[in-house]
């Protein structure tokens, strides 16, 4: 249970919240220096630790951070930062620096620089206005899970056909335009150029590694090693 002097500081930092501006941006850095170092890079919330913003506020929140990191002023969006930092006003009482602020009434102007070089700086800001900023980066993140996604379908798709090759050992003995000859295990083989998957060399002298689809190896009764190209 909180003792009376808790509740006081929780309070404390509640008022403030909503009356001192720059409390606010400092407790809107310092709950953004709390994140884990890829958190702060991806600016989200992926650990259950109870530090920093939670899922639903990461990225709006590490969007302000990084606003207010790089000179910015929330202006219009101050309402909607203020409603989600009073959701914070029990973690926040409990970090030094946003108490000792409190206290003294004022922001150390070095607070903001200590946690400047916790972020990868937002080169792309520029000139823009906040909800022009908002705006980019939501755009930026839309776009970032659009590529994981994409490359994750490239991925599994890569699998998938790898599960469907495999390497055989073998020597060139003959070829024609629809099928090549290789012996492999001492035994002459047939292989239609249609379950080739890798080129081949047309040299008799010394055995090679041919990557063919799996079905045509599994009905000669080969023993193939597994593709290692995946």
């Amino acid at each position: 249970m909180a003792t009376k002097a808790q509740r006081a500081t929780t309070q404390q930092v509640r008022t403030m919240l909503q009356s001192d501006d720059e409390f606010l941006d400092l407790a809107i850095v310092k709950l953004f220096s709390m994140q884990t170092e890829d958190e702060q890079r991806i600016k989200a919330s992926i650990y259950l630790n109870n530090v920093g913003y939670n899922k639903p506020d990461a990225f709006r929140m590490s969007d302000f951070a990084t606003w207010i990191l790089n000179g910015g002023k929330l202006g219009t969006y101050i309402m909607e930062a203020i409603g989600k930092m009073l959701k914070y006003v029990n973690q926040l009482s409990l970090y030094i620096d946003i108490t000792n602020a409190m206290n003294n009434k004022i922001i150390i102007p070095a607070e903001l620089d200590n946690y400047r070089d916790t972020l990868i700086y937002e080169k792309e800001i520029g000139s823009m206005l906040i909800g022009d900023f908002l705006d980019y980066r939501s755009d930026k993140r839309e776009a970032e899970r659009k590529k994981k996604q994409k490359e994750e379908r490239e991925k599994k798709k890569k699998e998938q056909e790898a599960k469907k090759r495999v390497t055989v050992t073998g020597t060139f003995v003959h070829e024609t335009v629809r099928a090549v000859l290789f012996n492999v295990n001492g035994k002459n083989e047939w292989f239609p150029r249609k379950t080739l998957v890798s080129p081949y060399v047309p040299d008799d002298d010394k055995e090679q590694d041919i990557i063919v689809k799996r079905w045509i190896a599994e009905q000669k009764g080969l023993s193939p090693k597994e593709d290692d190209d995946k």
